[in-house]
Formats: C-alpha cells, sequence, structure tokens
C-alpha cells in the first residue's frame, strides 16, 4: 500500500517506488554489518517518507474540495 501511495497509483512509478522501499529494506539489513546505525532507522525514514506522502494527499485533496479556499475568504471578511 505504501508502494501505490508514493507511485500515486501510476503503474511505472510503483516500480520504481518499489524498488526504492526494497533497497531501503535491504541496506538496512547491511547497515548494521558495517557501522553501529540500528536498522531501526530504515522503518524512521520509510514511515517519514509515507508520512509526507499521505499530507501532500491530504493538502491536494483539500485544495479541490475548496476548503482552504473558503477558509481563506473567511479569514479576508474578518480582517477587513
Amino acid at each position: 500500500m505504501a508502494v501505490a501511495l508514493l507511485a500515486n497509483g501510476h503503474p511505472i512509478g510503483i516500480i520504481f517506488a518499489a524498488i526504492l522501499f526494497s533497497a531501503l529494506q535491504i541496506g538496512g539489513l547491511s547497515i548494521s554489518v558495517y557501522s553501529t546505525t540500528p536498522t531501526e532507522i530504515v522503518n524512521i525514514v520509510i514511515a517519514s517518507i509515507i508520512f509526507f506522502v499521505g499530507v501532500r494527499f491530504l493538502f491536494e485533496q483539500l485544495l479541490n474540495h475548496g476548503l482552504l479556499k473558503k477558509h481563506a475568504l473567511m479569514k479576508e471578511r474578518l480582517e477587513k
């Protein structure tokens, strides 16, 4: 699901997003071999990617439905 969210449902994007997530997972397994960095840092990076893509999607939905525009118009009316 995270791969499809990152790719925005585009078939070619899903391939690249899957490669990104698999590289992060495999790199996370080998990071503990070469350094003292914990492997959980990969989970934090993946969670951050999912969070920011989700926030972008939320803002796009709000803009498409005009909720932010209505809020801006109300704010302008109150300032006058």
